[in-house]
């Protein structure tokens, strides 16, 4: 109540019914995303669970998380019957994931990877996980579709959320430097929690419509240190 969720529960999964929805549709190039995965697993020291915050039609999971448990959400009814059935072990969330992990629907989970595969934006979804979340790992790692680039490209990027202090920075041309200034946006966001870069990889798409990028974060000494 007061916050514009409301939850049904269910024997199969949590369904969240959040007012004002917006479908999201599937983004491209799962090859070089499904190997931009496996590059993080391989770097992660072991596996919690995973966040996967735009479950679709699943593609990244059965390429990528099928072994290990995790949370996924998704905004669409139309696929959230097939994605609990596809993953029995998992919890389902139907809903806004930004708004949903913002409130903390997810506290108290041990996450090792956040996959944000958005056709438009990750940065939501990323800031209400760093919000809205308790529990941290020393290694976590991060894969992103940032579809960004192409409202950057018409716009200057003035008019989107977020971006303003880079286009102040660098100017109204972000599109040539897209990949390091996500880069940067990304560090300055897990600051916030004591987090560094610790790995970095950025793709682009074809003809520049969307970038990919993975990350390994970890905890800086100070916050680990006894």
């Amino acid at each position: 109540p007061g916050n514009g969720i409301v939850v049904r529960r269910s024997s199969k999964y949590v369904r969240f019914f959040l007012a004002h929805k917006t479908r999201q549709k599937g983004s491209t190039h799962p090859q070089l995303k499904i190997a931009m995965r496996h590059a993080l697993i391989e770097r992660l020291s072991g596996m919690h669970e995973v966040l996967d915050c735009y479950g679709g039609m699943g593609i990244m999971y059965d390429a990528c998380y099928r072994p290990y448990d995790g949370t996924v959400m998704e905004l669409d009814p139309l696929r959230i019957e097939s994605l609990a059935r596809a993953r029995p072990t998992w919890r389902v969330f139907e809903g806004d994931s930004p708004r949903m992990l913002a409130a903390g629907v997810i506290r108290g989970r041990c996450i090792s990877l956040i996959d944000c595969d958005s056709y438009g934006s990750p940065w939501p979804a990323l800031e209400g996980f760093f919000t809205g979340h308790d529990l941290f790992p020393f290694c976590l790692a991060i894969a992103m579709t940032c579809g960004d680039i192409q409202k950057i490209d018409l716009t200057g990027g003035w008019d989107i959320k977020g971006w303003q202090p880079y286009v102040q920075r660098y100017g109204n041309k972000l599109k040539p430097i897209f990949l390091a200034v996500c880069q940067e946006r990304l560090a300055n966001l897990v600051t916030s929690r004591g987090y560094r870069i610790a790995w970095w990889h950025g793709a682009y798409g074809h003809r520049r419509h969307a970038a990919y990028c993975a990350a390994v974060l970890h905890l800086t000494p100070e916050i680990v240190a006894p």
